[in-house]
């Protein structure tokens, strides 16, 4: 072999152990950021779980509002999502006979969803949003 060959082969050698460092330092350093997941994973479940609280309570005020039971959800009333003048006290005109009771118990299992994820959370818990 000539010294060229002999020289290019030394520096994929050289350069194979430069990745190979590069790759053990990558581990290392997954290994370190690993020891810290367990703080970022609580901020991160409470987060998701503040989400499904917020979509909670869309799904919660939208069902409770037919039924004419808007006051009954948590964080404010029926005068943060209705307009002026409208009590979100009566049932939907028309809302009647099956699908008045169908709209009755989605309205109940939304509200104990957003009960639910209110405990779970405590002082953590989102406000309901406007």
């Amino acid at each position: 072999m000539g010294k060229a060959m002999l020289e290019g082969r030394l520096d994929r050698r050289t350069a194979l152990k430069g990745l190979g460092s590069v790759g053990a330092g990558m581990l290392f350093g997954g290994v370190l950021s690993s020891c810290q997941a367990p703080a970022q994973a609580q901020n991160i479940d409470r987060d998701i779980l503040n989400f499904a609280l917020n979509l909670e309570y869309l799904e919660a005020a939208f069902y409770l509002a037919a039924v004419g039971r808007l006051k009954d959800l948590p964080g404010g009333g029926a005068s943060v999502i209705l307009p002026q003048g409208v009590s979100g006290s009566t049932t939907v005109p028309g809302l009647t006979g099956d699908d008045l009771d169908l709209a009755k118990e989605i309205a109940n299992d939304e509200l104990a969803h957003v009960n639910f994820l209110r405990q779970a959370l405590g002082d953590a818990a989102v406000s309901r949003p406007v």
